[in-house]
């Protein structure tokens, strides 16, 4: 796929077509053959917020508040644990990863895709074509005057297939709507700040640097709209005001709340507001959320279709959703809607608790686990558990060594030897102790009938 984006962007070049601004100054130095090591990295060019989080703590001189996660996150990804000698090289290695080590193979893709266009002799020597291909939006100036310049302005009002009406090709009046909304937006480009003419040309041609030909169509319509791909902005001719439509809201229904109001941005993100563009958008219940931001309320486990349950308007994991609104009462657990088991206390009947169990200290285990392939966490010490010191048993992950014990005398355990309960293990012999049948004709609780003389 990127293959087929760098001969895109090769043949627009060629062709005078739009370049392509935003790509990060690292992805570029990558790109063009320069060294990993020596590209120009910063912590805005990675994407992933839980990874600019992780990155901001461990350059902070205080104490790390997550040290579990960041020791997790640099393991999985075969680096040295943070300490205060090494922060900075850490930083730097976890910023290589995540912007260029994880793009690698999309770069060289996109590479030999412009080597395809014929383009590359003359990318290696003039690297001063770079910013003409890749832009810099940050750099770019734009003023009024430039983007008029740019304007081919109507001569006719534009009558869409979906408003076709049998009527005469042109009136009088429509010569002075043309001469009319076309000054509004001569007076609206003149005298808009900078942020906005930026705004604009984003809902105009779908970029913030403007091109050679721009048309402004007038149309019978309700709302100004954009064709981006043929880079025509088309205005309703039925403006009467300026300062109505730029200043002032509007209270028909029928008219846009402000004129500035469509040009640019996107649906907001139910849970940061902030503008959600296309390629990082999960939809749910209606909502648009940041892939980022697509979590569960409590847990923040990152969620997907399968495992997401809305309430209003906040999404959670089905497991906090049934501890938070599911069933509540006699019979139920929680409110996660299990029932309850019955031991018999109310007839009397006792029995004996098992060893205390030690639960890990890290309340949010499995953030970094989910996302960056971390390990499990051991039911008895709680403590990341790697494969080669993994043992199963009762559904949960142990160390072979040290913690693969019976919970009652501390006998080591094998599958044959096994026998859980309520998720901790135990010998077999100490599980018929504590939960095997006792009674008259049973011989303290081993399952075995006493033979009396």
């Amino acid at each position: 796929m990127f293959t087929i984006a760098g001969r895109m962007i090769g043949h627009s070049f060629l062709n005078q077509g739009p370049s392509v601004p935003g790509l990060s100054p690292a992805i570029i130095h990558v790109l063009f053959g320069g060294s990993e090591e020596n590209s120009p990295i910063s912590v805005a060019d990675c994407p992933d917020t839980d990874i600019r989080d992780v990155i901001n703590e461990i350059q902070s001189e205080v104490e790390f508040k997550n040290a579990e996660s960041i020791e997790e996150l640099c393991l999985s990804w075969d680096l040295p644990v943070p300490n205060i000698t090494n922060r900075t090289l850490i930083c730097r290695r976890i910023l290589q990863h995540a912007v260029i080590g994880k793009t690698r193979e999309q770069v060289n893709q996109m590479r030999l895709g412009l080597q395809e266009t014929g383009l590359w002799p003359l990318l290696m020597q003039r690297k001063d074509v770079y910013p003409c291909l890749f832009p810099r939006e940050a750099e770019t100036y734009i003023s009024p005057q430039i983007i008029l310049d740019c304007i081919i302005w109507p001569v006719s009002v534009t009558v869409l297939f979906d408003n076709y009406q049998d009527v005469d090709d042109f009136v009088e009046s429509d010569s002075e709507d043309i001469c009319r909304v076309s000054n509004y937006l001569k007076r609206f480009i003149g005298n808009a700040a900078h942020a906005e003419l930026k705004s604009l040309l984003k809902f105009w041609i779908g970029r913030e640097k403007p091109t050679t030909e721009m048309r402004v169509e007038i149309v019978i319509a309700a709302f100004p709209s954009a064709s981006t791909c043929f880079e025509r902005l088309r205005l309703p001719q039925h403006y009467q005001d300026y300062d109505t439509i730029v200043l002032q809201p509007v209270s028909e229904p029928t008219l846009p709340t402000y004129f500035r109001m469509p040009f640019g941005g996107g649906n907001k993100c139910g849970r940061c507001q902030k503008t959600v563009y296309f390629a990082e958008e999960v939809l749910c219940d209606g909502q648009s959320f940041h892939k980022s931001c697509f979590l569960c309320m409590v847990c923040r486990k990152c969620l997907d279709s399968t495992t997401v349950a809305v309430h209003e308007d906040e999404v959670y994991c089905k497991a906090c959703y049934g501890k938070k609104y599911g069933p509540k009462g006699y019979g139920y657990g929680q409110g996660a809607g299990t029932l309850s088991m019955d031991k018999g206390e109310s007839l009397g009947i006792t029995h004996e608790e098992p060893g205390p169990h030690r639960p890990t200290t890290n309340t949010n285990a499995s953030k970094f686990a989910q996302k960056f392939g971390g390990a499990d966490k051991c039911s008895r010490c709680g403590k990341s558990v790697y494969a080669a010191e993994k043992v199963i048993g009762a559904g949960s992950s142990w160390h072979k060594n040290g913690c693969f014990r019976c919970a009652t005398c501390g006998k080591g355990l094998e599958s044959t030897t096994l026998a859980d309960k309520d998720g901790e293990i135990y010998c077999k012999g100490c599980y018929a102790k504590n939960f095997g049948p006792k009674g008259f004709g049973y011989g303290a609780g081993a399952g075995a009938l006493a033979h009396t003389q």
